[in-house]
């Protein structure tokens, strides 16, 4: 998930309610947020602040994830927060 936040100076705040609101979830394997790093490099997408990245073993605990209450509760409280979110669904191969 790429969001880009209407102020850069929420990012402390959204880093505390992933930690509090998200990561506590059971069905996430892997919880991770970071900021955008500035590379200089032109071909490197630009229109996002952070990212959290989140895995899981199937499509089963993912959906589960989608409709706990932390994870609807975050969503809540950070959709008016940002400008723009983009959400990735990847599905690994090993």
């Amino acid at each position: 998930v790429l969001l880009k936040l209407n102020q850069k100076s929420d990012y402390e705040k959204i880093v505390k309610d992933v930690n509090s609101m998200l990561r506590s979830i059971p069905t996430a394997n892997n919880l991770f947020i970071g900021k955008h790093v500035e590379t200089k490099r032109k071909e490197i997408n630009k229109d996002y602040d952070c990212a959290i990245v989140v895995d899981f073993v199937d499509d089963i605990p993912y959906m589960e994830y989608l409709k706990h209450r932390g994870h609807i509760e975050f969503v809540d409280k950070w959709r008016s927060r940002c400008e723009s979110i983009t959400i990735y669904d990847i599905s690994i191969d090993w």
